[in-house]
């Protein structure tokens, strides 16, 4: 089983096409289970941007989205263009926790710029668009058993 915790902005809903190109409607690939900001201990997420509040203040989901951090096998972060730089600052602080604890660091830049060298430079694998990433993550799935 691999705990992979899905880092990037929390104001669409990437998180789901991901996992459909992840599962390509295969939803019994067991091998991975997912951990999301804004998700309850049910497992139903909660998107500020769409149903306009949160049911945490900032300082209690940042502490669960950590604790998601303590608990993952790997971070994947999604940096992507639809949103300003200043959005990715939540990403950033995730991915450099996440370095510290030794996690392994999967990261998609569709920005294509050099601004996020440095972040980049913690990750293990660094890919340009999302599709790659979820070939990835679908390859990491099919031959961890």
């Amino acid at each position: 089983m691999i705990t992979i915790y899905l880092a990037g902005n929390t104001h669409e809903l990437w998180r789901e096409e991901l996992k459909e190109m992840v599962f390509g409607g295969e939803r019994d690939i067991s091998e991975l289970t997912f951990l999301e900001p804004f998700q309850s201990p049910e497992g139903r997420n909660f998107f500020p941007a769409v149903e306009g509040t949160s049911p945490l203040s900032p300082g209690e989901y940042t502490t669960r989205d950590l604790l998601f951090i303590d608990k993952a096998d790997l971070v994947f972060a999604y940096l992507h263009p639809y949103s300003e730089y200043s959005r990715h600052v939540g990403t950033s602080a995730e991915v450099g926790y996440a370095r510290g604890l030794n996690k392994r660091i999967i990261i998609v830049d569709e920005f294509g710029e050099e601004s996020f060298e440095f972040l980049k430079q913690m990750a293990d694998v660094v890919f340009e668009n999302l599709g790659k990433g979820a070939t990835y993550l679908r390859m990491l799935a099919l031959h961890w058993g």
